[in-house]
């Protein structure tokens, strides 16, 4: 019988920190917050984006990343990483202490001039002085790069735009870069051809996914991305995060559904199922209401049963 090409072991970085929270409404203290990456640490996660330094009046609710970073355990079990958009939240980042930061641009031409006023090139610019600055600060830079599987305004995007922007990154010293569904526009089909095509035209590169459930289409796009042989997946507890550009779009792919589905097809992810289930459930009450992850509503309703 032939079997399914997939990989022994997949890594995942959890996000739910970062974008999980980043839209929430409701304002969570440090403490809280603080509480919420120990407990996804119990999990065994490994990579967890912790939070991000963007313009406090854009994101109110990362207006405390500099405290929130001197309060986090800093171990070499865990890499913690931290968003930045520009040059200067690179530099904030560092300051506070960050080792790795993760810088955002778009391979939509029109979203990345609504984000941050530039086009690509200027931000391919912008992005060679990151890297020289954080390089001189012994900081490892990595890429998330958004709307890959298609942006709001432009629709689907060919592989040469996002050729475009993945070449040019790697030229300059970028080893990893996140290829991101940010509006959660894409299809298993599209994003395993996609996300093939890449590996095969660089394969000098480290390549990640990121997924959103806008459409309800959320795991079999991870499931895709793996097969096409991506083994770095970023997933967010309870299905945290959204898409602001989308009204009422779901979030991110949970990490609890993503990680179930790994383990019962006997892939390894060093994850602790019942921990992450418990991280979810921690961050659900603060929040006050219940979070977007079949697995968590299954074993919840099997708890209250």
């Amino acid at each position: 019988m032939e079997t399914m090409s997939l990989p022994n072991k997949v890594v995942i970085r959890e996000v739910g920190p970062r974008d999980g929270l980043q839209n929430e409404k409701q304002l969570l203290s440090t403490a809280d917050k603080i509480k919420f990456i120990q407990l996804l640490v119990k999990t065994g996660l490994k990579n967890i984006e912790a939070t991000s330094f963007v313009n406090p009046k854009a994101v109110p609710q990362m207006s405390d990343a500099g405290e929130l970073w001197k309060l986090l355990s800093i171990t070499s079990d865990v890499n913690f990483s931290a968003l930045a958009f520009n040059l200067n939240g690179v530099k904030r980042a560092i300051q506070a202490g960050v080792k790795t930061v993760v810088v955002n641009v778009s391979a939509s031409e029109t979203m990345n001039l609504r984000h941050s006023n530039k086009t690509r090139k200027e931000s391919l610019r912008e992005m060679e002085e990151i890297l020289n600055f954080a390089a001189k600060e012994n900081t490892i830079t990595r890429i998330d790069l958004s709307m890959v599987f298609g942006c709001p305004i432009e629709g689907k995007l060919n592989i040469d735009q996002i050729s475009f922007m993945v070449e040019n990154l790697l030229k300059m010293g970028i080893r990893e870069i996140t290829l991101a569904d940010s509006a959660g526009l894409g299809n298993p089909r599209q994003v395993y051809e996609i996300c093939r095509e890449i590996r095969n035209r660089y394969p000098q590169g480290e390549f990640g996914l990121h997924i959103h459930d806008t459409k309800g289409l959320g795991m079999p796009n991870v499931l895709a991305g793996i097969q096409a042989g991506f083994e770095i997946i970023e997933t967010s507890v309870g299905g945290l995060g959204g898409c602001p550009f989308i009204h009422n779009a779901a979030g991110n792919v949970a990490t609890e559904d993503v990680v179930y589905m790994l383990h019962e097809m006997g892939l390894d992810t060093g994850i602790s199922f019942p921990c992450l289930l418990d991280a979810g459930y921690y961050i659900s009450g603060i929040l006050g209401r219940n979070l977007v992850s079949r697995q968590s509503e299954i074993c919840l309703g099997q708890i209250k049963g």
